[in-house]
């Protein structure tokens, strides 16, 4: 099942961002969004799992009862994923306040319009 290889590789991937010795705040941001993505990825597994459920399980109590906490798992996943929304635009405000390209080319409009000026005279 792919999506459930992409859910380990993704677990992975955090996993060892946060544990590399030159982590800093973009390897935790980036550690975030790869577990945000991760919940999206999981409840859309899980919704796929009650899906196939409802088709495959003959027993139609146990089909209920299953798709029912299926979709219980689901939902709280995707309460998880809305909650995770506001740390991620933390990191992202914190973290792109310390981007040297971005500043660099704020200085460099900055520069650019001073030189224009100054070489008009």
């Amino acid at each position: 099942m792919s999506a459930v290889a992409d859910a380990e590789r993704s677990v992975e991937r955090v996993r060892l961002a946060l544990e590399s010795d030159g982590a800093d705040m973009r390897a935790v941001r980036a550690a975030a969004d790869g577990t945000a993505r991760l919940i999206r990825l999981l409840a859309t597994i899980t919704d796929r799992l009650a899906e196939r459920a409802a088709t495959t399980v003959d027993d139609s109590r146990v089909a209920d009862d299953l798709i029912a906490d299926l979709k219980a798992l689901r939902n709280c996943l995707a309460t998880g994923a809305a909650l995770v929304e506001p740390t991620l635009d933390d990191l992202r405000d914190w973290t792109d306040s310390f981007d040297v390209d971005k500043e660099f080319a704020a200085c460099w409009q900055e520069w650019a319009a001073v030189s224009g000026a100054t070489s008009e005279r």
